[in-house]
């Protein structure tokens, strides 16, 4: 079985990866709509008015409608490659491996997910530090960030710190290169199917050494990434498939050295 066929892939627009702007380009957000519906005139009567129905508050409404959000992986999924640290969550477009300062990345997300745990004129440590957001439109998607600070100092300002990490709470929903899905279960895809996904981006079974990938408890590859970041270093990407039997259950982003 071609690996190429084994996944349901989407169509939703974005452009493919080129340049780093393009790479980040944001899906398209996904809006709810209320509108609180306008007061009835009352009209004079003699006879005994009848209770008031029930208005359905905004919470509801948005409770309800979000039970009808669907994702599918956008069309620029399918060109980018593991080197770009892209990644699809929901319908954000995120890069991963430290291109964004906690202040841009406030700036381009902040609307879309709540950041009100995030102080940028506050300090932190120069070393890891995490954060986790939440969708204000889907409350199934959570995501933690990590990011530390390009320089000596002990601490540092939050905004000027380097998110290098965006990691889903969970695998659905979630795309990474040529449109892979990160929930994997059930999806019938073999040991072999994994390997021939690695083959395809021209890497090969051997040492876990550039351009090779692992064979353990997971198939494991680590990934250069494809430009300097904003700590002056190409980002070192480790992709693994997790495997029980023959049948392969998920795909993520293990692990992001930014500084290497």
């Amino acid at each position: 079985m071609a690996f190429a066929f084994a996944f349901c892939l989407g169509a939703v627009s974005l452009t493919g990866c080129g340049d780093k702007n393009a790479d980040m380009k944001e899906a398209e957000q996904v809006e709810i709509h209320t509108e609180e519906p306008a007061a009835a005139v009352p009209e004079e009567t003699t006879e005994t008015t009848e209770p008031e129905e029930k208005v359905t508050t905004t919470a509801e409404i948005i409770t309800s409608a979000k039970e009808d959000i669907t994702y599918t992986p956008s069309d620029g999924m399918m060109s980018v490659g593991l080197s770009s640290g892209i990644v699809q969550i929901g319908s954000d477009i995120f890069k991963n491996g430290g291109y964004y300062t906690v202040d841009e990345f406030i700036s381009k997300f902040g609307d879309r997910y709540d950041m009100s745990g995030i102080d940028p004129d506050g300090v932190c440590s120069s070393a890891s530090n995490r954060a986790i957001i939440t969708s204000r439109y889907d409350e199934d998607i959570s995501i933690e960030i990590l990011y530390s600070g390009n320089t000596n100092s002990e601490m540092i300002r939050k905004g000027d710190a380097i998110v290098y990490s965006v990691i889903p709470s969970y695998p659905d929903n979630v795309w990474y290169a040529k449109g892979i899905s990160s929930n994997l279960k059930d999806q019938g895809i073999s040991y072999d199917d994994a390997r021939e996904f690695y083959n395809e981006f021209g890497y090969t079974e051997g040492e876990n050494n550039d351009n090779s990938y692992g064979v353990y408890d997971k198939l494991t590859i680590k990934v250069i990434g494809d430009e300097a970041n904003l700590f002056g270093c190409k980002p070192v990407y480790t992709y693994a498939f997790t495997y029980s039997g023959d049948s392969v259950t998920k795909f993520r982003l293990l692990d992001v050295r930014a500084i290497v």
